[in-house]
């Protein structure tokens, strides 16, 4: 059985689509008409429609590397955040992670 894609797409709050690639996603938020945003599994908002310093569809390309780049700037927080706790600590995080 294949994984659930990890880029999602809400319209107005309302989950609507996931997508094996960010372009993809990408695509479907540059056609929408407003309050679109994507999320890497569900949780963390990696682009907002309006909120970006270009449009999506502008270039699926380059808006896949800045949602590339904020899952990667989430990683490393998280990495950095659980660096210096006790491996009981560590594991109550990586378990509230996963939630």
């Amino acid at each position: 059985m294949a994984a659930s894609p990890l880029w999602k797409v809400y319209r107005g709050g309302e989950y609507v689509a996931s997508c094996r690639y960010p372009e993809d996603a990408a695509v479907l938020v540059a056609a929408a008409p407003s309050e679109a945003e994507i999320r890497y599994r569900h949780r963390l908002v990696v682009w907002r429609k309006g909120a970006e310093a270009f449009s999506a569809g502008e270039s699926y390309d380059r808006a896949a590397q800045v949602m590339h780049e904020r899952v990667e700037e989430s990683a490393r927080r998280y990495r950095e955040m659980v660096a210096g706790r006790d491996g009981r600590e560590h594991a109550r995080a990586v378990k509230d992670a996963r939630r």
